[in-house]
């Protein structure tokens, strides 16, 4: 008698980086050396970054198969970080064949990327840097700098008092409170909790499918970039500090990958409705909802949600009207929201599309053509902030099947 079934598994992933003296660089040399070529030619030792883990998942059934539960245990390791362990457990119960309630919680990591965590690109006046305390060594942007947009608001306070009859110096230590020291924390993997919840059920023979579901996820430690500049040859907090900000040449500016201070919540739902219809017929619709939990907390870097808090689609469609020929008709909307990152921020426009596609099946030379529209009417959206406008595709296919 099987008592459970067992699934586990292994991975390793290795990357080797060659460093090129600009996006990637050898952080055993002198930070002034970095970018400098070797007798050789090469500009440093290759640069390892690993990650290692294995799982293992057990599934159990009871009450007749009725109740399954799946529970899971994960470990990962990268010599970078300490070792991350990832439960999860799922069940779903069948009190009948035609209906199914599920639950689920589990917990993730993710390690930075290889840019996250070990970049040293030089974007002309500003230096894009991973988070990792190696690649801070000898640069000082972690422990010791103020965040850009504190800077704004300092030199614009500065220049205003100035404007009205202060000397610079004055403005300066009149206004030095405005200067918002980072404090940035070693980086650190994402962290995510999430609890989901979920109901399917079909109905009048099979021809009406029911399929809901609701998470709420909890993230620490979110992934973003923060620009902060380190006043050279002086300590933040320093009157020399303070002066340094109002002197481009005499700050070195960094944009820096960090984990936010702050936890974030989502939470989201969605209902999915299938009906086939006699004649071959079958009407589809979901519809979404998500959202971000507002958060109190002020952070060094926007949260980046990007996500529309509404989204349809309905689709009709007939794989035979008549014999070999069927169509698909496809309806999509969804709410306006705003778009944030470090390129642009802005509003998006809600919009919706209709897409549209015929096919003729030609089972005689064991070929189809398809003929349809992406966006038909041509109504054009912008999917992101900075993105470019979307307009209609239309095209003509033909795909011949060779029979060997």
């Amino acid at each position: 008698m099987k008592i459970f079934s067992l699934l586990a598994g292994v991975d390793y992933r290795l990357y080797s980086i060659t460093p090129d003296g600009n996006n990637f660089v050898d952080f055993n040399r002198p930070v002034s050396e970095r970018n400098i070529p070797l007798a050789n030619g090469t500009f440093g030792k290759d640069v390892i970054y690993q990650k290692y883990g294995a799982f293992a998942q057990i599934t159990k059934l009871f009450f007749d198969d009725k109740l399954k539960i799946n529970a899971a245990l994960r470990i990962d390791r990268n010599p970078e970080f300490e070792a991350k362990l990832n439960p999860r457990i799922s069940v779903v119960y069948s009190p009948v064949k035609e209906h199914n309630f599920r639950a689920s919680f589990q917990n993730g990591y993710r390690f930075p990327s290889l840019f996250e965590a070990l970049s040293f690109v030089n974007n002309g006046n500003v230096r894009r840097v991973g988070g990792l305390s190696k690649v801070n060594d000898g640069l000082g942007y972690l422990e010791n700098s103020y965040t850009l947009a504190s800077i704004d608001r300092f030199t614009s306070a500065v220049n205003a008092d100035i404007d009205a009859g202060k000397t610079q110096s004055q403005a300066a230590q009149d206004n030095k409170q405005l200067l918002t020291v980072a404090n940035l924390q070693k980086l650190q993997p994402e962290k995510i909790n999430s609890f989901e919840v979920g109901y399917k059920s079909v109905f009048f023979n099979n021809k009406l499918v029911l399929d809901w579901d609701f998470y709420y996820n909890i993230y620490e430690g979110f992934l973003g970039q923060v620009e902060v500049a380190v006043p050279k040859n002086s300590q933040v907090g320093s009157n020399a500090a303070v002066l340094a900000m109002l002197d481009r040449s005499k700050q070195d500016r960094y944009r820096v990958y960090t984990n936010s201070n702050s936890t974030y919540k989502s939470y989201g739902t969605s209902l999915g409705i299938r009906y086939n219809i006699t004649g071959n017929y079958n009407v589809n619709t979901n519809v979404s909802y998500n959202d971000l939990a507002s958060n109190n907390n002020s952070d060094l870097f926007i949260t980046a949600f990007n996500t529309p808090k509404w989204m349809v689609n309905v689709s009709v469609g007939n794989r035979e009207i008549v014999k070999n020929i069927g169509f698909t008709l496809v309806a999509r909307w969804q709410s306006g929201f705003m778009w944030e990152s470090p390129l642009a921020s802005g509003s998006i426009p809600a919009y919706y599309t209709i897409d549209a596609q015929a096919t003729w099946k030609l089972p005689e030379i064991h070929a189809n053509i398809k003929i349809g529209a992406t966006n038909l009417l041509n109504r054009r959206y912008f999917q992101y902030a900075a993105g470019p406008e979307i307009g209609g595709l239309y095209y003509l296919a033909f795909t011949y099947d060779l029979k060997l």
